[in-house]
């Protein structure tokens, strides 16, 4: 028992919709304002008063007693009629159906009994709704006690899937049976604390039901006890939501494949309520702002927006509360601070009853790849721009190239020649000077072979399989001399052999360092290293795993600003050489740079570049190593192979003709020469009829408005098969002259060539069983 002790308790009890009556003693200790008002009786005329029949009626103080001599502080319901008497008020004696509820309690140290009165339904009145009650077919309506069934209406039955009559021949509990097996422990429970009053039961529950057919379907029960027939029992109403729980459960997987497509979105998908704050994000929308699910849920989209971008979000939500919908693009803000471009499309959320927004959705779509294609879209306009006035500009370089190596040809043919015929006076100061020339005139072809090599993209002409190492040496040692700079070398000794047109990969050497010179005004040390590595994959540079040679090209000069890197090897690119401040720049570099780069990639190599402003540049070239030996070549003076033999000359410029003719003829070979290439044909044709047959060939391969050598030759070898032949040239912007002898030339003589030259690729060809 409790003892309590608070006045407290008064004001509790007289808050509460119960009438209480405290009894102490036999006595009426206290009534709340309650059961006053129900029993008509005032404070003063109750409290003090025995209990007696007067006062309350025989059958609560029967139940008192039986209460008092059986009670050990357990509270006990009994829910019978009581008949209440007035007669100690004077009041007439009348009738109330009340619950009453008796317990016992420790009182200011004494033993206390609380009585609470709950009003009930009539009997009869009772009788008569429970009679309606069971003509009610749209709800399922029984009374059971101890488990039996007392009555049932026939929805009840229908809903089990019995008959009303086999329902009522139920087994105490056997109703159960129409319980699915995992619910029905719970449900009996239930059942006997109802019937029995005890408190802590559920009036309202769900439960899965069984029905005779096997099938099973979803009841939901309201029960309640009741007093039937002078005793406890349970009313049960029963509504089958079979229907509704199957759409509930339909429901339920409708919102979970959706959760599931929305998750699996490549786009990100968000749910805001009428604040604008997140109810709902897909997997991908957090991916693309880098937040967990729980970071962003009851966050503000404003929160997720730069501050800058914010005037764009609030006139786009005010759009939406007027019910407008319209894609737009938002910088979003990355977890990280990044800037994320979203393509956003939206739709706003309202009441159906009342139209009021209460929130809108939208589809959130990365567009940072479009944009990165957009910028990439213009830069390639641009290159493509540049590559078009590179094409024209390369053309046009041909063209000159073209031009100047037929005059070059002359030139360079007729000091050649001179120098032969002054062979014989080794006194003569005449040699001398043409001997200067000649040298000029070879400087002159150098930049004719840069302006080639860029018109056709740096496609080898010549390769030979050559050990590199010597090469770099002579070529970096004649382009210091008579400058300020030193240079230090570190070549490895047994380079790899490297297919190469050395004369192109001289010129790469040429313009490295003297690229590196320049970088230098004020004098320093070229730094040039060859070395043998293997490529693993592991360099972050695009070249195939494999042998390499690596070259490097060291300068200690004013070094290259890290914005102009991706753009140093583009053709013209440069920063010219300036004072400013005391400021040094990096000097100009025309095509020197594009050159090399166009070489080296077309010999399937590699050119980088590593640079830091105040200490230098260095450039890295790897070359594919080669499987077969390098080609010894003795360092010898060039010597003249006489031959004899007859041979027919195609060439349109008369310069060349004239120069090239006579230093055949001084090399003892007869020469028939041709302007077209039609002409050549009519003159070997016309050698097979009878005349002295030709033994080689030299082919011009551009006859400008004319059959060419290559068209010609063609058609010469359909009559002679073996026919042997050179193709020549001074514009080499077509593959002919690189892969000569896959068009069916025995030989290659590139423009212009020495005396020295011309013998020597003669004599090879001739000589040759």
């Amino acid at each position: 028992m409790e003892d309590i002790t608070s006045e407290d308790l008064f004001v509790i009890l007289n808050n509460v919709r119960d009438a209480i009556l405290i009894i102490v003693d036999q006595k009426v200790y206290w009534v709340n304002q309650t059961f006053q008002n129900n029993f008509e009786y005032a404070i003063n005329d109750i409290v003090g008063k025995s209990i007696d029949e007067n006062l309350l009626g025989k059958n609560f103080v029967t139940k008192l007693d039986f209460f008092e001599k059986n009670s050990d502080s357990v509270s006990k319901t009994y829910l019978h009629d009581i008949v209440l008497s007035g007669k100690a008020t004077g009041k007439p004696a009348y009738t109330a159906h009340y619950q009453i509820e008796l317990k016992t309690f420790l009182f200011k140290g004494r033993r206390a009994i609380m009585a609470s009165f709950r009003r009930t339904i009539p009997r009869k009145q009772q009788l008569i709704d429970i009679e309606d009650l069971l003509s009610f077919d749209i709800l399922g309506i029984a009374i059971m006690r101890d488990g039996k069934m007392l009555y049932t209406n026939q929805r009840y039955a229908e809903m089990k899937g019995y008959s009303r009559d086999e329902v009522l021949q139920w087994e105490p509990y056997e109703f159960l049976k129409t319980i699915h097996p995992e619910d029905q422990e719970f449900v009996k429970k239930q059942s006997i604390m109802k019937e029995r009053g005890e408190p802590g039961y559920i009036p309202h529950y769900e439960f899965r039901g069984i029905r005779g057919d096997n099938t099973t379907v979803h009841f939901e029960v309201f029960s309640q006890t009741i007093t039937f027939e002078d005793s406890n029992a349970n009313l049960v109403i029963l509504n089958d939501i079979t229907e509704a729980k199957q759409a509930e459960s339909a429901f339920r997987q409708s919102e979970e494949r959706f959760k599931m497509l929305v998750d699996r979105m490549e786009e990100g998908f968000a749910i805001g309520d009428e604040n604008d704050n997140f109810t709902y994000v897909n997997n991908r929308f957090c991916e693309i702002l880098g937040y967990n699910a729980g970071d962003l849920i009851g966050k503000n989209i404003r929160d997720i927006v730069h501050s800058r971008y914010h005037y764009i979000l609030d006139e786009q939500m005010e759009m939406r509360k007027r019910g407008r919908s319209e894609p737009y693009e938002l910088i979003l803000a990355h977890k990280s601070g990044v800037d994320i471009p979203t393509l956003i499309g939206p739709a706003g959320l309202f009441d159906e009853e009342t139209s009021d927004y209460i929130g809108c959705f939208a589809v959130f779509t990365d567009i940072t790849e479009l944009k990165n294609m957009e910028s990439e879209k213009l830069r390639l306009q641009h290159d493509l721009l540049n590559s078009q006035r590179i094409e024209s500009l390369g053309i046009l370089a041909g063209g000159i190239a073209h031009d100047f190596n037929n005059i070059l040809t002359s030139i360079l043919g007729n000091l050649s020649l001179a120098k032969v015929y002054l062979e014989g006076d080794p006194s003569s100061d005449l040699k001398d000077i043409v001997i200067e020339a000649e040298n000029a005139t070879v400087k002159a072809k150098s930049l004719t072979q840069q302006l080639l090599t860029f018109a056709k993209g740096g496609a080898p002409i010549r390769k030979t399989t050559s050990s590199i190492g010597e090469l770099i040496k002579t070529t970096t040692n004649f382009v210091k001399r008579g400058k300020s700079c030193k240079a230090k070398f570190d070549i490895a000794e047994k380079l790899h052999a490297v297919d190469i047109d050395e004369a192109q990969m001289s010129q790469v050497i040429n313009n490295l360092v003297l690229n590196a010179i320049q970088a230098m005004p004020n004098g320093g040390t070229v730094y040039i290293r060859g070395e043998n590595t293997e490529i693993s994959g592991q360099l972050p540079i695009p070249i195939a795993p494999g042998k390499y040679l690596r070259i490097e090209v060291q300068d200690e000069g004013v070094g290259i600003p890290p914005e102009n890197l991706p753009k140093i090897f583009d053709p013209y690119f440069t920063t010219k050489l300036k004072e400013n401040h005391g400021e040094e720049v990096s000097p100009p570099r025309g095509l020197g740079l594009t050159t090399a780069y166009s070489i080296i990639t077309n010999h399937k190599g590699i050119i980088t570049v590593e640079s830091e402003l105040g200490v230098g540049s260095k450039f890295i070239i790897y070359l594919p190593a080669s499987n077969k030996k390098a080609d010894r070549k003795p360092m010898t003076k060039p010597i003249i192979q006489n031959g004899k033999g007859r041979v027919l000359l195609l060439d349109d410029e008369p310069p060349v003709r004239k120069i090239a003719k006579k230093m055949l003829e001084k090399l003892g070979y007869d020469v028939i020469l041709a302007i077209t290439g039609d002409e050549a044909i009519e003159m070997y044709k016309k050698s097979l009829n009878g005349e002295a047959n030709f033994d080689l060939l030299i082919m011009d391969l551009t006859i400008p408005g004319g059959l060419g050598g290559l068209e010609a030759f063609k058609e010469i070898i359909k009559f002679n098969p073996d026919v042997k032949a050179v193709v020549s040239s001074g514009y080499s912007n077509d593959p002919v002259l690189a892969h000569f002898s896959d068009y069916g030339f025995a030989g290659v003589l590139v423009k212009p060539y020495t005396i020295e030259g011309l013998s020597k690729t003669l004599a090879s060809i001739l000589q040759q069983k």
